[in-house]
């Protein structure tokens, strides 16, 4: 009888850990940070390894950042190759910050000249990829959907991405895997020094040469930003293509160039497709070009043939289709583009844009709740600022420094700009924000705000007490609304705004919606000086009331 009770027992046992197990593997949402010991149920009983979180999600699911996690602490990581290799899942993996829409502010943290090897499709959005030493990282799809959605932010990081293959140079061989699959990869946020259709470092692999004939998608839009974009290979000599490239520009930004091949000095027989959408915004595209990045007769540019010249060419067939290219016009194209890598140019044509693409009359989500009875005795008819301070007071984005001063030459610090962040945020959305506790700074509330819903990450600033400079204000205020506030209405460049500058992509898209201009006869946006409480009112009202948008 003793017998039969501890058979029963030990078989009610398994059964409870059966069933816990298929719960984890069950599971559509699972939490992860440094230090976890859980069973990734929850925040507080997190796994404690990324390998771990994703192997609970079999058939996909997301992935929640409860706390910073080191990719280099995970079992799967190998520090000999420095590369991260992802457990295989059937469906998409999210991996995130965001918890309930509610951001945790945690990073995703790798080593230096680190790679991310995906074994299934996978979604980043709303998270900081951060490295202590401003290193590379590659992020390799290996023929899997990788896609980087809205809120990715890259941290101290240079970040590489490709669709299909990466091979570590002298360490792995060329793996046994299918070459004739397709490689997807979509970037809607982030900033991304390369991006690669179907291998990278081929050329230098041990093993020889890989036989690739599947397809590349690259998409990128949002207000993602790419120095270079490469549509089959980056260093491939020893690669042997038949594969196809369709690359889909639907806003965003590339500063250096696209090429429809690769930069490889090989022969390519690659039929290449570049779409230009209605989103394209050609002032965010490649506005400075001049022949002659490595070898001679190099485009910087938009080309359809590879980065090198005319010694290495593509035999395959290369469209560019402006159809729906609505934005491209006043030349553009003759100095970005080398047309002549085109075979066909498909023109623009009206009936393909769609029909909710233009300018639409929405009800504004600001309104006007009280009067400026011309109180402030420093904010006058005569001043030029004075439309914006009244409009940005009667809309409740702005105070005064007493109850007569306003103070428009004083400098906004960093906790000044978050709060005017979170208070224009609030006004839109409808949500609240919490009062500080005893003792805590009257900020903290408010940056706390700013974290939990993506307008900046957590410690992206170290002094918040400091005064804001005009480029931080922009990484900050083109972030607050969704995209269709920041429609376009204008294109074109500020003489002191490079693509190599952390808040180009910021400032061109404040810019291009007619939220923030240059300075009159110069043009120049002075990113490193100091912004005025005046200056400030003019991004508050520009914002909340756009008939005040330059275009």
């Amino acid at each position: 009888m003793k017998n039969i009770r501890v058979l029963i027992l030990s078989l009610c046992m398994m059964l409870a850990l059966c069933l816990f197990a298929f719960a984890a593997s069950a599971a559509d949402v699972v939490y992860v940070k440094d230090g976890g010991n859980g069973n990734g149920s929850s925040a507080d009983a997190a796994f404690g390894d990324l390998a771990d979180a994703m192997a609970a999600l079999k058939n996909g699911g997301t992935i929640v950042l409860a706390g910073d996690c080191s990719v280099e602490k995970s079992a799967n990581f190998d520090s000999a190759a420095k590369a991260f290799t992802a457990p295989a899942t059937n469906g998409t993996v999210i991996i995130t910050s965001s918890d309930n829409g509610k951001n945790t502010g945690a990073r995703l943290i790798f080593p230096d000249a680190a790679r991310f090897f995906c074994t299934g499709n996978t979604t980043f959005e709303n998270i900081t990829f951060y490295n202590a030493n401003n290193k590379t990282l590659v992020m390799a799809g290996r023929f899997f959907e990788l896609t980087f959605g809205k809120g990715v932010v890259m941290s101290n990081i240079e970040v590489h991405v490709v669709g299909g293959m990466e091979h570590t140079n002298a360490i792995v061989s060329v793996p046994d895997d299918d070459y004739s699959k397709d490689a997807h990869l979509t970037l809607l946020s982030g900033k991304y020094a390369e991006v690669t259709g179907l291998g990278r470092n081929t050329g230098k692999a041990a093993g020889g040469r890989a036989d690739y004939s599947g397809t590349a998608y690259i998409t990128i839009g949002g207000d993602a930003t790419v120095d270079k974009v490469f549509g089959a290979f980056r260093w491939g000599s020893k690669t042997q293509t038949s594969g196809n490239v369709n690359i889909t520009l639907d806003g965003g930004a590339v500063t250096n160039f696209v090429t429809g091949c690769g930069s490889e000095k090989i022969t390519y027989t690659c039929d290449v497709t570049i779409t230009l959408t209605e989103n394209f915004l050609p002032g965010n595209y490649i506005t400075a070009v001049t022949p002659g990045w490595s070898t001679a007769n190099v485009w910087h540019g938009i080309t359809g043939g590879p980065a090198y010249g005319k010694d290495y060419v593509n035999y395959g067939t290369a469209t560019l289709d402006l159809s729906r290219a609505q934005n491209v016009k006043d030349g553009w194209l003759e100095k970005c583009v080398n047309l002549d890598s085109f075979d066909t140019v498909i023109p623009f044509d009206p009936s393909k844009v769609p029909e909710d693409s233009g300018s639409q009359e929405t009800e504004s989500k600001f309104k006007a709740t009280r009067s400026y009875a011309e109180q402030f005795t420093d904010v006058t008819t005569a001043h030029w600022f004075h439309p914006y301070v009244k409009t940005a007071y009667e809309y409740a984005l702005a105070n005064g420094t007493s109850a007569s001063k306003f103070s428009p030459d004083d400098k906004f610090t960093v906790a000044q700009a978050l709060t005017a962040a979170a208070n224009i945020h609030t006004a839109y959305t409808g949500n609240t924000v919490r009062a500080a506790a005893a003792g805590e700074a009257w900020y903290t509330p408010y940056v706390e705000y700013c974290v939990e819903n993506g307008i900046i990450y957590a410690n992206q600033f170290s002094d918040l007490n400091k005064n804001i400079s005009r480029g931080d204000m922009a990484i900050v205020f083109a972030n607050i609304l969704p995209d269709e506030e920041y429609e376009a209405v204008r294109s074109g460049k500020l003489p002191d705004v490079g693509a190599a500058l952390p808040s180009y992509v910021s400032i061109m898209r404040l810019y291009n919606a007619g939220i923030v201009g240059g300075d009159a006869g110069t043009g120049n946006f002075r990113p490193n000086d100091e912004i005025s409480r005046a200056e400030a009112c003019v991004i508050f009202t520009r914002i909340a009331a756009p008939e005040f948008r330059q275009k």
